[in-house]
């Protein structure tokens, strides 16, 4: 029989404006770049058990989020933009 321990907190992490982070310990973050951006992920296990990631995009010279993923155990991949939902590239 194995136990495993679970970690449970109400803070949490996000994500404002043109590059504002907030981290769940509350230090905030200015990454003004476009690139992807993990925005919460596990750092026990490899592979990991889940993650979060973002990407932002310019629209109409604002920065916006052009889409999320949301990853469980590599096994289950959520894809979320303007207009397209899917789970494991299938709509």
């Amino acid at each position: 029989m194995s136990t495993q321990s679970v970690f449970s907190t109400s803070r949490t992490c996000s994500t404002w404006g043109r590059k504002h982070f907030k981290t769940f310990d509350g230090d905030v973050y200015q990454f003004p770049g476009m690139c992807e951006y993990t925005l919460v992920s596990d750092c026990n296990n490899s592979p990991k058990e889940f993650s979060v990631d973002i990407k932002r995009k310019e629209n109409e010279g604002n920065s916006t989020i052009s889409f999320v993923v949301v990853d469980i155990k590599n096994i289950y991949s959520f894809n979320l933009s303007k207009d397209l939902v899917t789970l494991n590239d299938q709509r």
